[in-house]
């Protein structure tokens, strides 16, 4: 038995539907299994701000940060954004969905931010065995992107990170989810919209139904 969350209204706003109760916590009920929400998208998007908010509009949750696996590899790390770091990536995408999958299977709504593209989305939905996965990619206009990134002086494992490596890994990643085809119904862009506001929003669209992986 999932968890049920009741069906929240939309009001108007200059940002489009979003729901009336968006500074509470939603009403729950006992289940076995909740649900996992994968928070995707480019550095720089709003994810780790806004799975927080997210974390705070359910009873019971879990926030899993995906970038942190990442620092438990001590030797043989690669750069997530190189081309040769795709094995890497590979098992991190699937080391940290088992884990958020463990909360969620432990009744806990759980949010797992990082950068998990729809290339690896394979990959996260059999490591989340029989959790329902709800995706949510949050994306930025470049320029936006670009400045809220640019105070981040480290890498996922935590070293110093050089100005040049960090804009230029931005504007791959950005790239990289610019356009994705038939994936493009769970972007919701964080240009202009405040955290808050991003938080209502993907709050609507999961009660809709809208964001579960088929």
């Amino acid at each position: 038995m999932s968890r049920s969350v009741g069906v929240l209204r939309p009001i108007e706003s200059r940002n489009g539907p979003r729901p009336q109760c968006r500074h509470k916590r939603l009403t729950t009920v006992e289940f076995m299994t909740a649900p996992l929400l994968v928070l995707s998208g480019p550095p720089g998007s709003g994810k780790t701000t806004v799975a927080a908010l997210l974390a705070d509009r359910f009873a019971r949750t879990a926030h899993v940060l995906g970038d942190h696996f990442f620092r438990y590899i001590r030797s043989d790390w690669k750069d997530p954004s190189l081309p040769q770091a795709h094995e890497q990536n590979g098992h991190v995408i699937r080391i940290s969905t088992r884990a958020a999958a463990g909360y969620a299977a432990a009744g806990y709504t759980t949010i797992l931010d990082g950068i998990y593209g729809p290339w690896f989305l394979e990959d996260v939905q059999s490591a989340a065995g029989e959790t329902n996965v709800h995706y949510i990619v949050l994306r930025a206009d470049l320029d936006t992107s670009l400045a809220r990134a640019a105070g981040r002086v480290r890498n996922d494992a935590g070293h110093q990170r050089d100005p040049e490596d960090l804009e230029r890994m931005v504007r791959k990643m950005h790239a990289d989810f610019d356009q994705l085809a038939q994936y493009e119904k769970y972007v919701v862009d964080t240009t202009r919209s405040t955290p808050e506001e991003v938080a209502d929003t993907i709050v609507y669209r999961f009660e809709a139904g809208e964001l579960l992986l088929p």
